[in-house]
């Protein structure tokens, strides 16, 4: 059997003449820096990477699971820390899962802190949940405005 691959080989009767044909389309024109496409997928941050920094800030518009450790501020759509992730900063996203470790600030639409949880942070929230188990040490404040806890994109 032969491993799949990213690209597919020709071969003519005539000539044994091979072409490679990306099976990934063209990128189109983005207006991020160094042709950088915006997608809405899911990036992982593994147990084996520690960022520090300082002013380290993490933007993403989709999913974003943490299992290593940061140091430095995070904004993205939907946030989870695994059980081996760590934050030390300020989190930001309309929903954040913490199985691992927070200490700073945590501002989000829903955030549910489960069993594993241990968090030594200030908390703004619309919606919270905490779970029996969960170590929480912090101050916990309840959003009246909903478009202050809308996380800010903007990486200039």
């Amino acid at each position: 059997m032969i491993p799949p691959s990213d690209t597919t080989t020709e071969a003519t009767a005539a000539t044994t003449q091979t072409s490679v044909v990306p099976l990934v389309p063209p990128r189109s024109e983005s207006p991020l820096p160094f042709g950088v496409i915006a997608t809405s997928g899911r990036s992982t941050i593994g147990n084996d990477l520690t960022i520090i920094g300082q002013g380290v800030r993490i933007v993403s518009q989709g999913r974003l699971q943490i299992d290593g450790a940061i140091f430095g501020d995070i904004t993205c759509s939907d946030l989870t820390i695994g059980l081996q992730g760590s934050v030390t900063g300020t989190v930001s996203a309309t929903r954040v899962n913490v199985f691992g470790c927070v200490e700073g600030e945590i501002r989000a639409m829903t955030l549910i802190l489960h069993p594993t949880a241990q968090v030594q942070a200030d908390i703004v929230h619309q919606t919270l949940e905490i779970a029996e188990g969960a170590q929480f040490d912090g101050r916990v404040r309840r959003c009246r405005d909903v478009a202050e806890l809308k996380p800010n994109f903007d990486v200039a």
